[in-house]
């Protein structure tokens, strides 16, 4: 996932800097002089926005990010974390990403042979497992048959 910040220093520098998480969810900025910084995520394709918590410096929580964060001389910030639930891809069962969800992607799912195969944690969205719990079975078409956008 990128993350953003951006800042003003204490001597008026300005400050825009970018990383990615680990696999973990991981990430840092090094050497920050002090200043007021801002935190932003960039929203990870397949997730949906979960609670962001606001870490030991403070600041104020908003839409995906951290602003108002002050940093002094010597602190380390941590614990800037933002909340990621598993969601829906592409209006939910649209396996194939064309923007429908339709035959074509029930026959993709179905092709991968995976639907109730005993075998936990070995799907994947383009695989039928549209409720993120690593299996594609019936829960998922129900899933995906509620959220209401078959077309036929």
């Amino acid at each position: 996932m990128l993350i953003t910040l951006s800042g003003l220093t204490n001597t008026g520098v300005t400050v825009n800097l970018e990383t990615r998480t680990d696999n973990y969810g991981f990430y840092q900025f090094d050497f920050l002089a002090p200043g007021v910084y801002s935190v932003f995520e960039t929203q990870p394709a397949g997730y949906l926005d979960g609670a962001e918590s606001v870490g030991n410096l403070g600041g104020t929580i908003v839409a995906d990010g951290f602003t108002n964060i002050v940093l002094r001389r010597g602190d380390i910030g941590i614990n800037y974390n933002f909340g990621e639930r598993p969601g829906l891809l592409d209006g939910s069962g649209d396996a194939n990403h064309d923007g429908i969800f339709d035959s074509a992607d029930l026959l993709l799912v179905f092709q991968a042979g995976e639907y109730e195969d005993l075998i936990d944690n070995n799907s994947i969205f383009e695989e039928g497992d549209w409720n993120h719990d690593g299996d594609f079975t019936s829960a998922d078409i129900v899933l995906a048959l509620q959220y209401g956008n078959y077309k036929r």
